[in-house]
């Protein structure tokens, strides 16, 4: 198949003004730009700020929860991280422990369900044919529900009307934060 010719611009004429050639049978993607694309980045990631405690602190509960995770029991970490099975038990009862691995087990499934996302994606553009092609079915019945699906999908569905019935109570919650009591954390000397 024959590429398509392109007309370069003359002299000063920007290069900007062109308007891309989609190659036959695929769709063109918006690309972020450089500064687009780290602003992204940058938002997705997360700041040792965001944590609950120290690293100093945070890294027995780190290296518990990864042990944990991987199935190591507590006598096992013990011997691991010179800690005691009360220190560990103490450690797995916590607030930041429990934040920690919610994290871990939110991170890793955003991780799969992107897996499958994008593995579904792949024959997206089949399943719309399929389904735009049953538009033209011969039969009434099946044209009719290929015909309200691609309505929807495209968003031109009827209005949902929801009656919504509620009371909303408003109080206010302080949290006081004590850090010091940071000296009775246990501590796992990671530069040895």
């Amino acid at each position: 198949m024959p590429r398509p010719r392109v007309e370069l611009p003359d002299g000063d004429e920007p290069l900007g003004d062109a308007q891309p050639l989609a190659p036959v049978g695929r769709t063109m993607v918006e690309v972020p730009s450089n500064g687009q694309a780290v602003r992204i980045i940058e938002g997705a990631r997360r700041r040792l700020s965001e944590l609950p405690l120290t690293p100093k602190h945070l890294n027995p509960i780190a290296c518990i929860c990864l042990y944990t995770m991987y199935g190591i029991d507590s006598l096992e970490i013990s011997l691991a991280t010179g800690l005691s099975i009360d220190q560990i038990n103490a450690i797995r009862m916590s607030n930041e422990y429990a934040m920690m691995q919610r994290a871990v087990v939110d991170s890793v499934m955003e991780t799969d369900t992107g897996e499958v996302k994008d593995y579904v994606k792949k024959s997206a553009t089949k399943a719309a044919r399929r389904v735009t092609a049953m538009v033209d079915h011969p039969n009434a019945d099946i044209a009719l529900r290929a015909s309200k699906d691609v309505l929807d999908r495209a968003g031109l569905r009827p209005a949902d009307v929801v009656e919504l019935r509620g009371r909303m109570d408003m109080g206010l919650v302080i949290e006081v934060v004590d850090r010091r009591e940071d000296y009775t954390r246990p501590v796992i000397d990671m530069e040895k």
